[in-house]
C-alpha cells in the first residue's frame, strides 16, 4: 500500500518509478511447486521410496531426535566439572563435540544420498559418535 515500483534497466538508462496506492500481484493458477519436494513428504510416502534421497531424508528424520538425546547426556557429561574450576574449557568442549557431532550426521546424509554408505546402516553409523563420546566421558568420569 502507497508506494514505489523500480524497473532499473543494465544499463542505467530507462529507468522507470511507479507510484502506487494498492500493488496486487496476480498469482497463476495451477498446482504449486515446492521448492524442495522431498522436505515437504510425509515421512510414510518416504517409507515406501527405493530412492537413496529419500532414504536417506527419512533416516535423518528418525536419527535426528536420537543424535539430539544423546547430545544432551553428552552436554551433561560435560558440564559436571570440579568445584572451583573455570566453565570456559567446557564451553569449547561442548561447541566442539555440537561441531564435530553435527557435522559427521551431515556428512553422512551426502553418503547416502550419494550412494557411498549403503541404505542400512545408512545414517545411522553417525549416531555412534555421540553415543560414544557420552560413554568415553562417562568411563572418565569414573
Amino acid at each position: 500500500r502507497d508506494g514505489t515500483a523500480y524497473l532499473l534497466r543494465e544499463a542505467g538508462a530507462g529507468d522507470q518509478a511507479q507510484r502506487f496506492d494498492v500493488l496486487r500481484y496476480p498469482a497463476e493458477e495451477g498446482e504449486v511447486q515446492v521448492r524442495n519436494q522431498r522436505r515437504a513428504r510425509p515421512s510414510a510416502a518416504l517409507a515406501g521410496s527405493t530412492e537413496l534421497k529419500d532414504i536417506a531424508e527419512l533416516q535423518w528424520r528418525a536419527s535426528l531426535p536420537v543424535t539430539t538425546g544423546l547430545m544432551a547426556l553428552l552436554s551433561a557429561a560435560i558440564g559436571i566439572g570440579r568445584p572451583r574450576t573455570g566453565v570456559f574449557p567446557r564451553l569449547m568442549l561442548a561447541v566442539g563435540a555440537y561441531v564435530v557431532v553435527f557435522n559427521v550426521a551431515a556428512l553422512a546424509r551426502t553418503m547416502l544420498e550419494n550412494g557411498d554408505v549403503p541404505a542400512m546402516p545408512g545414517l545411522w553409523w553417525s549416531v555412534l559418535v555421540p553415543a560414544l563420546a557420552f560413554l568415553g566421558m562417562w568411563q572418565w568420569r569414573r
